[in-house]
């Protein structure tokens, strides 16, 4: 992977990590009364589980690699965005 790439990755996961952190904001502003129980934790964290993997194919179907930490990063990224719900 040239030094572009790797840069291309790394400012597209720094966009993620820009939306995640707006999205924190919003939610402060925004009262929950909703508390999620036990199982409704475990069906988004499978449904976010799968959509990084699916990520992660597409990304590695392209000749990329996609190490540990970035694994991490992406599905921390995705938690805090909701993406899966």
């Amino acid at each position: 992977m040239t030094d572009v790439q790797t840069q291309a990755r790394l400012d597209a996961l720094g966009r993620s990590l820009a939306l995640a952190q707006d999205r924190l904001k919003e939610r402060a502003a925004i009262s929950d009364d909703h508390v999620k129980t036990a199982r409704d934790l475990q069906i988004q964290y499978d449904t976010l589980r799968r959509q990084v993997e699916r990520q992660e194919l597409a990304t590695e179907s392209e000749g990329h690699h996609v190490s540990a930490l970035e694994h991490a990063i992406r599905m921390w990224i995705d938690r805090l965005t909701d993406k899966a719900v």
